[in-house]
């Protein structure tokens, strides 16, 4: 399995450990609030995946296919995701077990990108996947493949990472970021850290 993929399966195993089982939508718009997040900060995303605008909103590609288990991923991303995670046939996603994740080490995950993580967890602990949804689509990633009159996106939209490059990161510290991460993030990119 790469690395990319151990990443983003411990990814979403970080946010189900810390919120509970939750729905593939509702997962899938944590991670790209994350990514969003990160990379206006630190000038790359935490999951380096292909972010794209669905009908349900924006989400990021790869991460979505291993949690779909598509027929792109390897035998051994499925393996290492089934091993921690299980799917629910009402399309939530928990734990499998619960003891093993006591125990378990990020050791893919960042501390830096921990803290975002957390950040994000703590912005969205309380809402529910219909006022995700909804806040998903207020994004100008999103809005800007929604058609004019009926304001749905139709299909699947490439978003590049400069795209997400739209908004303003003090905004943020109002919904639960650190701002001593903001600062070092500054730092990162201007190449003082």
């Amino acid at each position: 399995m790469n690395y990319k993929d151990k990443k983003r399966i411990q990814i979403i195993l970080y946010f189900i450990n810390n919120l509970g089982a939750m729905t593939k939508l509702h997962l899938i718009k944590l991670i790209f609030f994350a990514d969003k997040y990160f990379l206006m900060s630190f000038g790359r995303s935490i999951t380096d995946d292909k972010h794209c605008a669905l009908p349900n909103g924006p989400i990021c590609s790869e991460t979505l296919d291993i949690i779909n288990h598509d027929k792109f991923c390897t035998r051994e991303t499925i393996e290492y995701f089934d091993s921690l995670l299980k799917l629910e046939e009402n399309r939530k996603i928990s734990l499998l077990n619960q003891e093993r994740i006591n125990n378990f080490k990020f050791d893919a995950i960042s501390k830096v990108e921990k803290n975002v993580l957390d950040g994000i967890i703590n912005k969205f602990k309380n809402y529910k996947t219909s006022e995700i949804w909804e806040y998903s689509h207020k994004l100008k990633e999103w809005i800007q493949f929604a058609d004019p009159q009926t304001k749905q996106v139709k299909g699947s939209h490439f978003i590049p990472d400069v795209a997400m490059l739209n908004f303003d990161p003090k905004r943020i510290l109002a919904e639960g970021i650190d701002e001593e991460d903001l600062h070092n993030s500054s730092l990162v990119l201007n190449g003082q850290l």
